[in-house]
């Protein structure tokens, strides 16, 4: 049976406003821990205010996600997931010794979060999995991330052809599970859009995916006379652009789409206190 299509908010407005909650104060918590280490540890050359920068926005914005998605999956009943996330936050000053939001690693903490919910919520609703057998939903949502991958994975392939991959046992583990995460990762952000449109009619993630592909698509055609590019140096999780290395640029696209959903919802509300 099909989930009939309906415009209600998936969260009440209580939980939205702790979500705004822990949107703003992860990343004002994150600020004054990192200011305090760096106090104890005597670097009080690096305790300065951050400056106003687009990369400082991106890793608020990050923070910001990565807070209130642990909030949401300790709401739902996760808790490997939520308390990995935490800990990934308390260390990631320990990482770097620059300026108070490094964009690349402050996504870190999101990435681990994502992976564990994937891995927690597997285990902890197995039984559920026959439903995406039987309800509609879950085949156009299931066609649509199969769909964004095989596109995001020939956009790589066209770009680099796997040739940084080396021959070395390590390398071909490390980079082969990079491939795996990075690959459920874009099922995940073509799934999710047709998943929430179809119960609560949100439009934002199906914009924030097709517009970050688009994005990528363009990208990698301006440089299609010098493809494929050399041999892989970095994936560069904290550039914001879905080029070169689509496949491996999720990371920005899930906090995209994530951003938007919240946006919607709260704007959701607004709309509704003014109308009542």
């Amino acid at each position: 049976m099909g989930i009939a299509h309906t415009d209600k908010t998936p969260l009440s407005k209580g939980e939205i406003r702790r979500l705004l909650i822990a949107a703003v104060g992860t990343p004002l918590a994150y600020l004054l821990y990192q200011f305090m280490l760096r106090s104890v540890q005597g670097y009080t050359q690096l305790v300065t205010l951050p400056q106003l920068t687009p990369t400082l926005f991106l890793g608020f914005l990050v923070l910001g996600v990565t807070g209130a998605l642990a909030l949401l999956t300790w709401n739902l009943g996760f808790r490997i997931a939520p308390i990995a996330a935490f800990g990934a936050v308390l260390s990631v000053p320990w990482l770097y010794f620059g300026p108070p939001i490094n964009l690349g690693y402050s996504t870190l903490p999101f990435g681990t979060l994502s992976l564990v919910i994937g891995v927690e919520g597997t285990i902890r609703f197995r039984e559920r999995t026959p439903e995406i057998v039987t309800d509609k939903t879950g085949w156009i949502a299931v066609g649509a991330g199969l769909l964004h991958f095989a596109l995001g994975f020939g956009l790589q392939v066209a770009t680099r052809q796997l040739f940084w991959l080396d021959n070395s046992f390590p390398s071909v583990l490390l980079m082969g599970f990079i491939y795996v995460v990075s690959g459920i990762a874009l099922v995940v952000a073509g799934a999710l859009p047709v998943i929430l449109w179809r119960r609560y009619r949100l439009v934002t993630p199906a914009v924030a995916t097709v517009s970050w592909f688009t994005w990528g698509l363009y990208g990698i055609w301006v440089r299609w006379n010098a493809l494929p590019l050399s041999e892989f140096t970095g994936i560069g999780w904290g550039n914001f652009t879905p080029h070169p290395d689509y496949l491996l640029k999720w990371t920005g696209l899930m906090i995209v789409l994530l951003a938007g959903v919240g946006a919607e919802l709260v704007l959701r509300e607004i709309s509704r206190f003014v109308r009542n």
